[in-house]
């Protein structure tokens, strides 16, 4: 790169390059050790003499939790879901809660024809008498 167009443009596009497409963070070191000679050849680096590794660590943040950044993704999601999968996921979701509820529903039919509630009264004054002794 010709130093004389080394812009903030271009050292945010760098800087999200190296931080981004790098999974190990290793990597990440050597890379940014390749581009500090060229980062030291910038204007903001001229201007503000900001270490690249202490602008890193602002870096990741910024890119992290910058509300435009994380806004396009979320966009990106809803734009590539697939509404007819999804209305058929929910639905299918649905059925198998309405399917789990009716279960259970039918499991306490069952113990209140047995007589669950009796034996719930009796094993509650079965404890009582054995706290008290």
């Amino acid at each position: 790169m010709d130093t004389n167009k080394i812009d903030n443009e271009y050292l945010n596009e760098k800087m999200k390059e190296i931080l981004l497409n790098n999974n190990n963070f290793f990597d990440v070191i050597l890379k940014l050790k390749e581009f500090e000679k060229e980062y030291k050849q910038s204007d903001f680096y001229k201007t503000t003499k900001i270490n690249l590794i202490d602008l890193v660590k602002d870096a990741r943040i910024f890119y992290l939790t910058n509300v435009k950044t994380i806004t396009d993704k979320i966009n990106g999601i809803i734009n590539n879901l697939d509404a007819e999968k999804l209305a058929a996921l929910i639905e299918n979701s649905g059925e198998i809660l309405e399917n789990h509820n009716n279960a259970t529903l039918d499991i306490i039919k069952e113990f209140k024809e047995f007589g669950g509630a009796d034996i719930i009264k009796n094993q509650s004054i079965l404890n009582e008498r054995e706290k008290e002794e």
